[in-house]
């Protein structure tokens, strides 16, 4: 399949191929190399934005339902991360903006890289804390349940008994 992210690498290559030689893009009946470049950094420019606004919205709502201090140690953690993460990210993009591709590049396989392990993983901590706290919910949850059947259980039997007592009254009577 096509890779869009490759499309950059091939219209910068295009764009030093045809330095001096190429027709001004007002002349040509396409855009030009660098165009299609710019294009393609805004369009994924505005991904960026857009995704991160969710992602937002999906940690304030992690963290409003966070009732331990474990979760809480951890979703600090995850917040943390993710804020060192988004410095390096948004530098890259500053590079990306000013037309520093080089130093956007450098920074992305460097600084930025490192921020996101470490993101996924306070994100890894964070989910494996939640895998356990739903599989000790569920545990509980089975405890409770056959807890609660033995109640009613007892509670029938009772209800029988006493309904068995009753009707034998009613026959004494």
């Amino acid at each position: 399949g096509y890779d869009p992210r490759a499309a950059i690498a091939l219209w910068q290559k295009m764009g030093k191929a045809n330095r001096g030689s190429a027709p001004p893009q007002w002349m040509s009946t396409h855009p030009s190399a660098e165009t299609r470049q710019a294009d393609q950094v805004k369009t994924a420019l505005a991904d960026v934005e857009r995704i991160t606004a969710e992602n937002t919205e999906r940690m304030s709502a992690l963290k409003s339902r966070i009732s331990t201090p474990q979760g809480e140690t951890l979703m600090t953690a995850m917040v943390d991360a993710r804020n060192a993460y988004a410095k390096a990210r948004d530098q890259a993009i500053a590079h990306l903006r000013n037309g520093h591709a080089d130093q956007a590049g450098a920074l992305i396989v460097g600084d930025l890289r490192t921020r996101q392990e470490a993101l996924f993983g306070a994100i890894s901590a964070m989910t494996r804390f939640q895998q356990d706290q739903m599989q000790k919910s569920g545990q509980a949850a089975t405890t409770l349940s056959g807890r609660a059947l033995t109640v009613a259980l007892g509670v029938a039997a009772g209800v029988l008994a006493l309904d068995a007592a009753t009707r034998r009254s009613l026959e004494i009577l």
